[in-house]
C-alpha cells in the first residue's frame, strides 16, 4: 500500500496510531505527525523513524491520502475540516467534536467529495464486545429494557508518566467536561451495540475528591432511548480500579459485561453462558483492528461501523448532560 497518512497530535493517540498503522505495514516513509513538541518529535524519530512536520498546513501540503486526529478534544472538528477541505480522508479521535458547530459543513463535504469520515470507537472491535452485539441481535434475547453502565478510573492512572494536572482531561476547557471523551467512547458503544438513540436525560455531576481538576470528577446520568429503553450510567475518575461493566436486561434474559468476561441468561434455558478473553489478547489489538477497518474503508472494501450520524448523536447527548447538570433538570435531546 502506497497510501500517505498525516497524524495530527502526538501524544498517547498519536504515538499509538503510529503503532497501529505499523502493524498494518505502513512504512515508516509514508507517516508524518504534527507536533509542536520537540521531545515528541524525537521520540517518534527516534522509536518509529517517523518525521515530524510544524504545522496542519505543511502536513497537508505533504499531500497526504488520510488524516489522523490525535488532538485535544476541542480541536478535533477544526482539524477534520481542514483535512476535508483539502479532500482527505479523515480518522478522527472520540469526541468528534464538543459541540455541533461545523458538524454540518464537515458532513457537505464528505458526501461531495466522497470522503470516509471516521469517528474512532475502538471498542466494538473488542472480542466480548462482538459476542454481546451477536447476543443482543438474537432474537432469543428480546427487546432490550434496561440498560446500566458503570466506568470508572483514576485519573492520574490515565497516564501514570505525565503530572495529570498538565493533561487535557484535567482541563474543563479543554474537554467540555473532564470526562467527555470517556463517556463520549462508552456512549458510541451502546448506541453501537443496541442500535437506540437516546431522547431525554437527567445528568447530575459531582465534583467529590481532592484531585486538582476543573469541573466534575464523578456524573450519573439517567436517560430514555428512542425504543423506550432505560438507560443509568456512572463515570468517575476516582475509583483506583479500572472498571467497565454493563448489564443489559430484557423480559427474556441478562447480559453482563466487563472488563475479562461476558455473560449471558436466558430465561428460556434458565442457564448463564460464560464467555471469557481469547488467550494471549491484548487490549491494543483493539486500536491495530480499528485502523484495519480503516484502511479497508479507503480501498472501499468495508463500511465504517460509527457513522457521522452516531457521532452527531453523543455529542447531543453530552451537551444535553451538561445543560442538565446545570438546571438541575430533565433535558429533551
Amino acid at each position: 500500500m502506497s497510501r500517505r497518512f498525516l497524524i495530527v497530535g502526538g501524544g498517547s493517540m498519536g504515538r499509538r496510531r503510529v503503532r497501529c498503522l505499523a502493524a498494518n505495514r505502513i512504512a515508516p516513509e509514508q507517516i508524518r505527525v504534527v507536533d509542536v513538541r520537540p521531545d515528541r518529535r524525537d521520540d517518534l524519530l527516534r522509536r518509529h523513524q517517523v518525521e515530524s512536520l510544524p504545522d496542519i498546513e505543511t502536513g497537508l501540503a505533504w499531500d497526504p491520502d488520510a488524516v489522523f486526529v490525535c488532538t485535544y478534544p476541542d480541536t478535533h472538528l477544526e482539524n477534520c475540516l481542514a483535512a476535508a477541505r483539502g479532500g482527505k480522508h479523515a480518522f478522527c479521535e472520540v469526541p468528534l467534536a464538543i459541540d455541533l458547530t461545523g458538524i454540518d459543513e464537515l458532513a457537505r463535504l464528505a458526501e461531495a467529495k466522497g470522503l470516509v469520515v471516521a469517528p474512532a470507537c475502538q471498542v466494538p472491535f473488542h472480542p466480548l464486545v462482538q459476542t454481546t452485539k451477536h447476543w443482543l441481535d438474537d432474537p432469543t434475547f428480546g427487546i432490550p429494557l434496561i440498560c446500566h453502565f458503570v466506568s470508572g478510573q483514576y485519573l492520574p492512572d490515565w497516564h501514570p508518566y505525565e503530572d495529570y494536572r498538565q493533561y487535557f482531561a484535567a482541563a474543563s476547557n479543554r474537554t467540555s467536561g473532564v470526562s467527555l471523551d470517556v463517556v463520549a467512547m462508552y456512549l458510541t458503544s451502546l448506541c453501537w451495540l443496541t442500535g437506540d438513540r437516546f431522547s431525554r436525560l437527567y445528568c447530575q455531576g459531582s465534583r467529590l475528591s481532592t484531585l486538582a481538576i476543573d469541573g466534575c470528577d464523578c456524573h450519573q446520568i439517567v436517560a430514555r432511548a428512542a425504543s423506550g429503553m432505560v438507560l443509568t450510567y456512572q463515570s468517575d475518575l476516582i475509583r483506583r480500579r479500572q472498571e467497565a461493566t454493563l448489564q443489559i436486561i430484557s423480559e427474556q434474559g441478562t447480559i453482563e459485561l466487563g472488563l475479562d468476561q461476558a455473560r449471558r441468561f436466558l430465561a428460556g434455558t434458565g442457564q448463564w453462558e460464560t464467555v471469557g478473553l481469547p488467550d494471549g489478547f491484548q487490549y491494543e489489538q483493539c486500536y491495530v483492528a480499528e485502523v484495519t477497518r480503516f484502511l479497508e474503508c479507503l480501498e472501499g472494501h468495508a463500511e465504517w461501523l460509527i457513522p457521522l450520524e452516531m457521532a452527531v448523536e453523543v455529542i447531543r447527548f453530552w451537551r444535553a448532560a451538561e445543560r442538565s447538570a446545570s438546571i438541575g433538570g430533565p433535558v429533551d435531546l
